[in-house]
């Protein structure tokens, strides 16, 4: 049962993380992003939103593109930047803390306003 809880645990945190470091990395709106990564507007959007789950394809794409390791994509081990051959600067450190920090503190409200709305 733990081990089912830490599955669904990094899938749910996979779209955060996706938003977060596309944030941290400048890129201030989904819509200009999913022209970047050549997606439809609305299947970027979904993947980042977390209603469609990405296929590893698009998370490969996703890291090469945003300069990111795969694995810390997928699972919040380790850090973005553990591909690195030399250590991320302090400000994209910092700028990822930041929006990941507020990226799930969204996905926690979103969750807990879906879940009150529902034990009425």
């Amino acid at each position: 049962m733990k081990k089912e809880q830490e599955i669904i645990q990094y899938i749910e945190l996979i779209p955060v993380r996706l938003r977060a470091v596309r944030q941290a990395r400048g890129f201030k709106n989904s819509t200009v992003f999913a022209e970047i990564v050549q997606r439809k507007r609305t299947t970027y959007r979904s993947h980042e939103q977390g209603e469609v789950m990405m296929g590893i394809s698009d998370a490969i794409h996703y890291s090469k593109i945003l300069n990111i390791s795969l694995s810390w994509l997928l699972t919040g081990e380790g850090t973005p930047f553990d591909h690195y051959t030399k250590p991320p600067s302090q400000k994209e450190q910092d700028d990822l803390d930041y929006f990941l920090q507020i990226a799930i503190f969204k996905s926690q409200f979103k969750k807990n306003k879906i879940r009150k709305k529902y034990e009425k």
